[in-house]
């Protein structure tokens, strides 16, 4: 083995340092995040859903939070979807000209990380005669809910909404957004819209 001099000392001694220097300074990706600070990028991101629209930045940060990206709602993930059945039960007064059958949509609300959060629905009993329209036994309801989140009311608007000869069933709810550490701290209003007309179509409207 060759003797060690004093330059060759010194040049290990500066990789030894270099290392070490290396090893304090870590990259921000890899600093821990106090509690504020995640709370306040929670609370920013759910700002961006609310109106449909979350940065790449934002998704590359939650990619390094699967705990919490698996609790938050991802507006590119929303599916509608519709359910339609025959009518269970004929409004008072029709004829055998009425045509009714029972709708029930619901949005599939997902996650950063695919699963679903929750679904919302709006249902109710859709009429038809040709020249008018009705709605009955009609309310809304969330199912398929994340244990994370806490329904406040399924029905927290329930109306319909008269214009010519359509009706529209209009239902909202009213849920809290929770993630696991840091509580519930953002409120969701997801909110439905069905129209029937004189004829028998049907439209769908939905947002948050």
């Amino acid at each position: 083995m060759g003797k060690l001099t004093f330059a060759s000392t010194r040049k290990w001694a500066t990789v030894a340092l270099t290392v070490a220097f290396m090893g304090l300074t870590a990259s921000p990706a890899n600093a821990v995040e106090s509690d504020e600070n995640v709370i306040n990028r929670i609370q920013a991101i759910t700002e961006d859903t609310r109106n449909g629209y979350v940065s790449d930045e934002d998704r590359q940060w939650l990619a390094g939070h699967p705990d919490i990206a698996s609790s938050l709602v991802d507006p590119a993930a929303t599916t509608p979807l519709v359910k339609i059945t025959p009518g269970s039960k004929v409004p008072q007064g029709s004829t055998d000209a009425t045509r009714c059958v029972w709708s029930d949509r619901q949005v599939v609300y997902k996650s950063f990380t695919g699963g679903v959060v929750y679904r919302y629905h709006n249902a109710g009993n859709l009429c038809w005669t040709g020249y008018s329209s009705s709605v009955s036994g009609h309310y809304g309801y969330f199912d398929d809910v994340s244990v994370l989140y806490q329904v406040r009311n399924g029905s927290h608007v329930n109306q319909v909404i008269s214009s010519g000869t359509a009706k529209t069933l209009h239902t909202q709810g009213y849920i809290d957004q929770c993630v696991a550490k840091y509580g519930c701290f953002s409120a969701f209003y997801p909110w439905n819209k069905t129209t029937i007309y004189a004829n028998g179509a049907q439209s769908f409207q939905y947002g948050e």
